[in-house]
């Protein structure tokens, strides 16, 4: 049975075979699958009300939300906002706190909804006993921490412009960043093989073909990405490329402060890029708050696995590849959204 959402989606449950290729390729998918008309966006069903809450939630005039799709560097450019908009002079005494409790991670709820999901880490729950004394139960953790962040807030999100409120670009400002799509595939691939909240077990090969079909949380990258391209020149939206910043932090980070009106001397934006650096940031990892699998991240190098730009050469297959291209091609016809790293020159 369908269900309407306040976006005004309608939430169609997944036929039988379709859902059990999902439970079987993903074991922390237990509880239902939905994919939303218009757009085909893919979520948990005990996600919908989460959906309605993030889509009705007051935005304030001082958010930020940095929104991409999983694995385009969110928790990268999540980091780097956050320092240039709290910590400039790297001396607050928030930044050694987990990110996602300082910056939170607004739908992160959604991931963590399986019955065989392990507890979560102690800094989260610690934070939320904090923030909630009264409260007997442990729901919407994320969420919840999210409405009582101060401003200002930077709010991570991998949820698409569609699923939050029509005004949210007259109420805040977005930076969005997007990523080459052969790399993306690959880096997600490795983070659902590692974090419990997806458990994947499949083959690459699988994942890419889900990929392609839209048929992984949260749903259509190329559809996200349009949604944002079409906003590009909008005052309150930044789109970014993660090969650019790999490859001229300083620039970019010098674009982002002309965008947030932070006003930082080229110094200190220098000392932010070497803060931010992968690297530097590997140190300030955020396993321990979302349960991993250990095997993994021993054999991938956790969740800061490489940041690399074009590492898609080394694990794609000239089929795979043949097979991504192909769907981008047909996905972004008439669009001039370009990407780097795009040949195996």
């Amino acid at each position: 049975m369908s269900v309407k959402l306040k976006s005004g989606h309608e939430a169609v449950p997944l036929e039988e075979e379709e859902l059990a290729q999902q439970e079987v390729l993903f074991r922390s998918y237990s509880e239902g699958m939905v994919r939303l008309d218009p757009g085909g966006w893919f979520l948990h069903t005990p996600s919908l009300k989460l959906a309605d809450n993030i889509y009705e939630h007051k935005y304030r005039p001082s958010d930020v939300i940095i929104m991409t799709y999983p694995k385009c560097g969110t928790t990268w450019t999540q980091e780097i906002v956050w320092t240039m908009w709290n910590n400039p002079d790297l001396d607050h005494p928030g930044a050694k706190e987990q990110i996602f409790l300082r910056s939170p991670f607004i739908e992160a709820d959604s991931y963590l909804l399986s019955r065989h999901h392990p507890p979560l880490g102690d800094a989260a729950i610690q934070a939320y006993r904090k923030a909630f004394p009264h409260r007997e139960d442990m729901k919407d953790i994320f969420f919840s921490l999210t409405e009582v962040a101060p401003d200002p807030r930077v709010i991570k999100t991998h949820l698409p412009l569609s699923l939050f409120p029509e005004n949210l670009l007259e109420t805040c400002k977005v930076v969005y960043m997007a990523r080459n799509p052969l790399d993306v595939c690959v880096s997600f691939f490795h983070h659902c093989r590692l974090f419990f909240c997806q458990d994947y077990t499949g083959t690459f090969d699988q994942f890419v073909d889900l990929f392609v079909k839209d048929n992984l949380i949260p749903g259509p990258y190329l559809l996200h990405l349009k949604e944002a391209w079409a906003k590009k020149d909008h005052k309150n939206l930044h789109f970014m490329f993660y090969e650019d910043l790999k490859e001229d932090p300083l620039t970019e980070l010098k674009n982002l402060d002309a965008f947030l009106g932070t006003e930082l001397s080229e110094d200190k934006i220098r000392k932010i890029v070497d803060y931010t650096s992968f690297s530097a940031m590997k140190t300030r990892a955020i396993e321990g708050l979302l349960p991993v699998r250990e095997e993994v991240a021993k054999e991938t190098g956790g969740f800061f696995r490489k940041g690399e730009s074009g590492d898609w050469k080394v694990v794609t297959t000239p089929e795979q590849e043949r097979k991504i291209l192909a769907w981008m091609e047909s996905g972004l016809k008439g669009e001039d959204l370009k990407f780097k790293y795009m040949s195996r020159k």
